[in-house]
């Protein structure tokens, strides 16, 4: 049950970043921030598949948005989550 449940969540956070999306052209950075605000327990795996990257290209992108102080993890790399700081530049 609990699995069903956080693949509904995901496609539920999924849909609601994608529409977002379509109203206008995002980024990938800005695509990925908007995916983090809306579940900021995604992980690296679950963002590649929903934004159709390979794992080391999101790898590259958190890394970037890290070092611009955009997000913050916060926690473990196991249980932890996202937080985005500033989406707005």
């Amino acid at each position: 049950m609990y699995y069903d449940e956080h693949l509904w969540n995901l496609n539920y956070e999924y849909d609601k970043a994608q529409n977002k999306a379509q109203n206008k052209t995002l980024s990938d950075k800005e695509h990925l921030l908007l995916l983090l605000k809306e579940n900021p327990s995604l992980t690296q795996v679950e963002l590649a598949e929903m934004m159709d990257k390979s794992r080391r290209t999101i790898q590259g992108i958190i890394k970037q948005l890290l070092e611009e102080g955009l997000i913050e993890r916060i926690g473990s790399k196991k249980t932890g989550s996202w937080v985005v700081k500033n989406i707005d530049r």
